[in-house]
């Protein structure tokens, strides 16, 4: 887990722990300016180059223009998400108490009870329903929480989209690569830049543009020509001794 997902984590964990009707007026202060970006979708949007004053002022329409393109956006997100109280109104407290208390419910679902089957845990309450629509199961195999997405797309399509996208979650921006000598994607996981797929390729490209720049000057191109025919040949002959166990010499013929 990386940093910023742990300090969420524990954001949390003692947010569901706080006394809202005790805190004093700089923790409530502090409270407010931290809800807004830990339990409100405004940093995600942000993030999308979509401020929260553009959706309200297309809340109608389906589709959402912003810097960046379009964005269609459900309904039912819109009527949440765009109808937010005013900070330090009394509805504004009623909605983060009422998002605590979702938080600390959510913690207790966590603690479990389990139920065993075909030896896993899986949590006593089964599928979590988001929206109507069944997203996830819940187990603790091996002691270690597993949450199983149900891929609930329109098309097969869109299934495989998402699922790539979501491999990529989390990995370097340099992961997927295209190599340049065989033109075949290949996999970079580390931050370093890897530009081809193996030194094969690499030595086929820089032979290439050295090829390119011989090309140049003729003179200089007939001569890295003959000395790559030398070589070449020399490598022949010692491959076919290994073979027969003796020094093979190529015999030279007339007018070569």
């Amino acid at each position: 887990m990386n940093k910023e997902r742990l300090e969420l984590l524990e954001w949390y964990v003692q947010f569901a722990q706080l006394k809202l009707d005790e805190l004093k007026p700089g923790d409530r202060a502090k409270l407010s300016i931290e809800a807004g970006e830990n339990l409100f979708p405004s940093v995600e949007l942000e993030q999308l180059g979509i401020p929260i004053e553009i959706l309200k002022e297309q809340a109608k329409e389906k589709e959402i223009r912003f810097p960046g393109g379009k964005i269609k956006v459900p309904s039912s997100f819109r009527d949440w998400a765009l109808n937010l109280p005013q900070k330090d109104t009394k509805e504004f407290w009623n909605l983060i108490s009422h998002l605590q208390e979702v938080i600390q419910n959510t913690l207790l679902t966590l603690l479990g009870p389990y139920t065993e089957k075909d030896g896993t845990k899986y949590l006593g309450l089964g599928s979590l329903n988001f929206a109507g629509e069944t997203q996830f199961q819940i187990s603790g195999e091996e002691n270690v929480f597993k949450f199983f997405y149900i891929p609930l797309s329109k098309t097969h399509g869109e299934y495989v989209e998402l699922k790539l996208y979501r491999l990529m979650d989390g990995l370097p921006t340099t992961t997927i690569m295209k190599c340049p000598g065989c033109d075949g994607y290949f996999i970079n996981t580390s931050l370093r830049i890897k530009k081809f797929c193996s030194s094969k390729c690499m030595w086929k490209v820089n032979a290439q543009k050295k090829r390119d720049e011989l090309k140049k000057n003729p003179k200089e191109y007939k001569a890295y020509l003959e000395k790559q025919k030398e070589r070449m040949s020399k490598k022949y002959d010692k491959e076919i001794g290994d073979k027969l166990g003796k020094n093979v010499k190529r015999k030279k013929r007339k007018g070569v």
